[in-house]
């Protein structure tokens, strides 16, 4: 209804610019999604990767400070102090000094804030780097080491508050481990290790991140966001986050978002080698909103830019178009004025040009044939006028069709020739013969008429073969416009969306089913996209037909009705295929003798 009232020129302007705009739409949306996927992606990787450096420095310190833990858990030298009841001083200097060179050889001995050895006897071998900011060790000092010691945690669990420092702001990792006697290996004492939180923080000091991105730390349970040297308790919990599927460096590596707040974040969460920790880094998705506002910003000027140029096609197709139709119209008005004079001016070199022409033909014969005839075929004229318009005469049909093939022979145009020609012999074909059934040469013969047309209509891209086993074959009878409702829907649904050469080999050959071999079997197979075993039932159960082709109403389903009614069960149609490959209709008909009554 929009475009009933419009004119050419404005119906091409709003396909070309509404179809440029959706075009460029879509390519703004596939764009905007695939860059924001891949920022995405290598904005993960960037950190999977800076995480991944990190950890590496922080957990070979980890496992030098769990090497020391276990060598004071184990040493010979250790065990026999701690094991004997007596005190000598001797051996606990030398036992001192012991646990001091260690520390010392430790990569991590910088942030071991303090070593205490002891056993549940009261002795007591304490060292470390914050000894003078410390509280001193006695029996009441002592005690606030127990809640920490009676876990035993021999990892990296939590971070607490230095129960023996004096710094409001010094948080330790408390690392537990028995003391084993070196004979009978009972449980003697224990070793406590107070390993600075900076252990984690210093290695971030030189660590880039967004002003709107934070990095966590995981130690078991225990979530810690870590700001500067801060260390903060945090309640976010990773480990139940949706995930973001995206390949990651770390198989183990897990990205996925997280909400804080009334912001969502993306997150990476990158695990160290030791059991129960993890490195967490949470970015801003304000970049998503920047990406959208960006991509807006393309469209609106995409599409300010489509709108210039429908007004650029407007001018153009005004030069175009409307002139040349505009000159069109005011000769037609002048010839149904009754001056058929010839124009040259209306003969320009393109479609509209011959309109024209044939516009100065048309009005040359007119004049002529009212000069020869004006008076006598006046009344002649108007009486066939009449007939024409209440019934076209197919003699009159056969013959112009005779007359367009004469002519495009003349003009050395031997393919509308041919078109005509066959589309004559359909025509006569359709209106002449008015019998049910017929020998299958004779429909042959008009399928191959069809198939003329439909070559000849898609430029030569689809051929048509035809190979029989047995001439004598030929004399079976078959139902009218069974075989052009199979070809055309195998040219129409099969090949031309594959949008490729087609072949359709037809085949007629015995039937190779067993005690049926002198029935007919017709195989029309193209080379098209195939059907799904759910089409293929549809295609048999639709009665609806085919409405757009030269031959409306007859779809399969109904041709295999026919071929039922009229030879009874055992006949009819069946369907092969196999999807992007080919079709396969198999048409069962009985045998030239064996036409049932």
């Amino acid at each position: 209804m929009f475009f009933r009232s419009k004119s050419l020129k404005f119906r091409n302007t709003v396909i070309s610019v509404g179809f440029s705009l959706v075009l460029a739409v879509l390519i703004t949306l596939f764009s905007f999604f695939w860059y924001r996927s891949y920022t995405r992606q290598n904005m993960i990787r960037a950190a999977e990767f800076n995480l991944q450096l990190i950890e590496g420095i922080i957990d070979r310190q980890m496992t030098s400070v769990q090497l020391l833990a276990r060598w004071c858990s184990t040493n010979p030298q250790l065990s026999d102090y701690f094991g004997n009841s007596g005190s000598d001083t001797q051996a606990m200097l030398d036992a001192y000094d012991r646990v001091v060179e260690e520390i010392r050889n430790c990569t991590a001995s910088y942030y071991i804030r303090r070593i205490v050895i002891t056993n549940f006897s009261g002795k007591t071998i304490q060292a470390g780097n914050r000894m003078p900011q410390s509280l001193p060790l006695n029996a009441q000092t002592m005690r606030l080491l127990t809640p920490l010691t009676a876990k035993r945690s021999t990892g990296f669990n939590t971070i607490v508050k230095d129960p023996l420092s004096t710094e409001e702001d010094d948080f330790i990792i408390p690392v537990v481990q028995p003391v084993l006697h070196i004979y009978t290996r009972q449980l003697i004492g224990y070793v406590y290790i107070g390993v600075s939180a900076e252990l984690f923080t210093d290695q971030l000091k030189s660590y880039y991140t967004q002003p709107d991105s934070t990095i966590y730390l995981s130690l078991g349970k225990n979530t810690y966001r870590l700001d500067g040297k801060r260390v903060v308790k945090s309640d976010l919990d990773f480990a139940d986050a949706p995930r973001i599927p995206i390949k990651t460096v770390n198989e183990k590596t897990v990205t996925g978002e997280i909400r804080t707040g009334t912001k969502r974040h993306i997150f990476v969460r990158y695990p160290f080698r030791s059991e129960s920790v993890y490195f967490t880094q949470i970015m801003s998705r304000e970049q998503d909103v920047s990406q959208i506002l960006f991509f807006i910003r393309i469209t609106a000027v995409i599409v300010l830019a489509l709108v210039l140029f429908a007004l650029l096609l407007r001018k153009v197709l005004t030069g175009l178009i409307d002139i040349p139709v505009t000159q069109l119209q005011r000769r037609m008005e002048i010839i149904s004025s009754g001056d058929f004079s010839f124009d040259p001016s209306i003969e320009w070199n393109n479609e509209l040009g011959t309109i024209g022409k044939g516009i100065n033909s048309l009005s040359q014969n007119v004049r002529l044939l009212m000069q020869n005839k004006l008076d006598s075929e006046k009344q002649k004229r108007e009486l066939e006028y009449r007939m024409l318009e209440s019934q076209i005469n197919p003699h009159f049909l056969y013959n112009t069709l005779n007359s367009i093939r004469w002519m495009a022979t003349i003009q050395n145009a031997p393919g509308i020739a041919e078109m005509v020609t066959a589309l004559a012999a359909l025509l006569k074909n359709i209106s002449n013969n008015t019998a049910e059934e017929l020998p299958l040469r004779n429909e042959l013969s008009l399928l191959d008429d069809y198939f003329t047309i439909q070559k000849y209509r898609y430029g030569g891209s689809i051929s048509m073969t035809v190979d029989t086993e047995d001439k004598r074959l030929l004399d079976a009878v078959i139902p009218r416009f069974t075989l052009q409702p199979v070809i055309e829907n195998a040219i129409f649904h099969g090949i031309e969306p594959k949008d490729t050469a087609g072949i359709i080999a037809i085949r007629v050959a015995h039937c190779t089913v067993q005690n049926r071999t002198d029935d007919v079997e017709i195989d029309i197979t193209d080379n098209g996209v195939g059907m799904s075993r759910e089409t293929i039932d549809c295609v048999l159960v639709d009665a609806s037909g085919n409405r757009d082709g030269l031959f409306r109403h007859v779809g399969l389903s109904n041709v295999n009705r026919r071929l039922i009614f009229a030879f009874g069960e055992k006949y009819g149609l069946s369907i092969a295929s196999e999807a992007g490959s080919y079709t396969r209709v198999t048409i069962l008909l009985p045998g030239p003798e064996d036409k049932p009554v």
